[in-house]
C-alpha cells in the first residue's frame, strides 16, 4: 500500500505492474480536483491596486482561468505592518521623509495608539507634520528631528517599559529633497539594532531598500548582510524582490519570535 497528499486530498491505492496506468490516471484527477477546490474560494477576494493595471493576490481571468499576480513593494510592506500594528499600540517611523508611512501607522495604531518618526531634516519633519495634520491624525504622533540611531534613547525615555508593534523604515533620500542627503549604513544598522530588541513578541520591522542612487547598494547589501546574520531564535526574516528590473526597490520584513501582545485597552495611556 502507498499513501498519496495532494493539498488536502488524501487517496489510498494499491501498485501493481497492471495498475500503473491507472494510478497515473488518478494522480492527474486529484490534482486537478484539489487544485480546484483550493483555489475557488480565493477567486472572490481578488484585489486590483491602482490605475495602472496592477493586480495582486489570487486573480480569475475572463476565460475563467486563475493566475498569481505579485504585489508591488508599497502594499506588501503595509499588509505584513497591519498584521502587527493595531488600535491601542506604539509604531516607529524610522525614516519620516514625507510623512506618508508616519501617517499609515497612526492610522493603524488609532487614538489610542502612539508613533514616533525621525527624521534629520527640517522639512521633512515639516512635510509629515503638515500631512498628519491633514489628516487629523497629528495627535497621535511624536516627530523628532534627530538621526534614527538616537531612537533607542528616546523610546527608553518617553516610552519606558513599552514595545514597539511596529517599525518602518525607508532608505535612500526623501523625495523631493536633496539627493545627496542619504540614509547611510553606520546609523541606519544601529537603528535597526535598536529597534529588533524594543519590538514585542509578534512585532513587525519592515525596511525597504532602494539602491538606484550613489551609495544606495552598499547600504542596502550591509542592511541585508545584517538581517542575514540575525539569530533565527529572535525571528525569521523576508526578502522580497522583484528580480527582472534595473535597481529595483526590495523589501526586508523581519518578525519577532514569540506570539503578538493584545493591543492595549482603550483608554489606556
Amino acid at each position: 500500500m502507498t499513501s498519496l497528499s495532494l493539498t488536502g486530498a488524501r487517496v489510498s491505492l494499491t501498485i501493481s505492474v497492471a495498475g500503473t496506468l491507472v494510478l497515473g490516471s488518478l494522480m492527474i484527477c486529484v490534482g486537478l480536483i484539489a487544485y480546484k477546490h483550493r483555489y475557488r474560494p480565493a477567486t472572490r477576494l481578488a484585489t486590483t491596486v491602482g490605475t495602472a493595471g496592477r493586480y495582486h493576490g489570487i486573480q480569475k481571468t475572463e476565460n475563467g482561468a486563475v493566475s498569481l499576480r505579485l504585489e508591488p513593494i508599497q502594499e506588501m510592506t503595509q499588509r505584513l505592518i497591519r498584521s502587527a500594528v493595531g488600535p491601542g499600540t506604539r509604531a516607529l517611523d524610522g525614516t519620516a521623509g514625507n510623512g506618508h508611512d508616519t501617517r499609515f501607522l497612526a492610522e493603524c495604531v488609532g487614538t489610542t495608539g502612539k508613533v514616533v518618526g525621525f527624521d534629520i531634516q527640517h522639512e521633512a519633519i515639516h512635510q509629515t507634520r503638515t500631512r498628519l495634520t491633514d489628516a487629523g491624525v497629528q495627535e497621535r504622533v511624536q516627530l523628532v528631528q534627530a538621526s534614527h540611531e538616537h531612537l533607542g534613547g528616546w523610546l527608553d525615555t518617553h516610552w519606558p517599559g513599552d514595545r514597539l508593534a511596529g517599525a518602518m523604515f525607508n532608505l535612500g533620500y526623501r523625495p523631493g529633497g536633496d539627493h545627496a542627503t542619504i540614509t547611510r549604513a553606520q546609523s541606519t544598522l544601529a537603528a535597526l539594532d535598536q529597534t529588533v530588541t524594543r519590538l514585542q513578541p509578534g512585532g513587525m520591522l519592515t525596511v525597504v531598500l532602494y539602491t538606484g542612487h550613489q551609495g544606495g547598494h552598499d547600504e542596502a547589501a550591509a542592511v541585508v548582510n545584517w538581517a542575514r546574520n540575525l539569530d533565527p531564535s529572535l525571528g525569521l526574516v523576508l526578502w522580497y524582490q522583484f528580480l527582472n528590473r534595473a535597481n529595483p526597490p526590495s523589501l526586508l520584513a523581519f518578525c519577532k519570535s514569540g506570539p503578538a501582545a493584545p493591543a492595549a485597552a482603550p483608554g489606556t495611556p
